[in-house]
């Protein structure tokens, strides 16, 4: 989730045993990012170096105020032949929630793996589901089919997803939002 623009303050204070204390009042402000960066991550998406299409990915969480030329970038990295990409597709999908789950698809395609899907990236995938919202009987079902995994990793996270799953939706019906 990407931070919203503004200014945050805050006290640090640390013990440093017989060295005294460290104590420091921090101010950090935090802008949203110039327009032309947008476009140049945008650009980077299409470099056949995968570092660089990794670094921007990653950074498209940043341009919440940009979703509707943002999220197809995202869409279309989830499809990236570069295992780090998809995930930090998966990544940049956290800011942007109503948009991860109209695109539920291609995640849950994620979730349920095959043999091109690395481990780490049906785990992330198995994570941004567990957090979709309204509540989608799809959702359940590939949470529930990673839940009885043969893989003992894989199960264990489709457990928790799937009992985080549940419990943000206890008791709604398919499409149902929170009451």
């Amino acid at each position: 989730m990407a931070v919203p623009s503004g200014t945050y303050d805050a006290r640090v204070e640390l013990d440093l045993g017989p060295l005294g204390r460290f104590e420091r009042d921090l101010s950090l402000a935090i802008t949203a990012p110039p327009a032309d960066v947008l476009a140049r991550r945008l650009r980077q998406l299409e470099s056949e170096d995968p570092a660089e299409r990794l670094a921007a990915v990653c950074d498209l969480a940043w341009f919440e105020r940009d979703a509707d030329r943002v999220v197809p970038a995202i869409v279309r990295c989830l499809s990236d032949p570069d295992r780090d990409i998809r995930q930090g597709a998966l990544g940049a999908f956290f800011a942007f929630p109503e948009a991860a789950y109209r695109h539920r698809d291609r995640i849950l395609a994620l979730v349920r793996g095959g043999p091109d899907v690395h481990l780490d990236t049906r785990q992330t995938a198995a994570i941004l589901a567990a957090n979709l919202t309204p509540y989608a009987q799809d959702v359940e079902a590939a949470l529930k089919a990673l839940a009885a995994d043969r893989d003992e990793e894989l199960r264990r996270v489709g457990e928790c997803a799937l009992a985080t799953y549940r419990s943000l939706h206890e008791g709604r019906q398919d499409g149902e939002h929170d009451r």
